[in-house]
């Protein structure tokens, strides 16, 4: 199943940079499907991981969603954006 993921303005201002737990992409995330445990992780978003760092899946993010991350843990200005996880 595919799922289109929006990262809205509210998402970025809300995140925190190099916090998994609050980035941009896992705020959208848990928003979006009602999620309570997302971890974006440089390229991947894990789903379902407890505070030990076990159980749940990874997903690869896209090359876009990766240079997003990217961006913004250096503290560049990103805009709003979708991608398709």
């Amino acid at each position: 199943m595919k799922v289109k993921v929006t990262v809205t303005e509210q998402h970025i201002k809300r995140g925190k940079k190099s916090n998994t737990n609050f980035c941009p992409i896992a705020l959208a995330l848990k928003g979006q499907l009602g999620l309570r445990s997302v971890v974006v992780d440089g390229d991947v978003v894990e789903f379902g991981v407890d505070k030990e760092g076990d159980g749940g899946f990874s997903i690869n993010l896209p090359v876009e969603a990766q240079e997003f991350v990217r961006a913004f843990d250096d503290g560049e200005t990103v805009k709003p954006f979708s991608f398709t996880l």
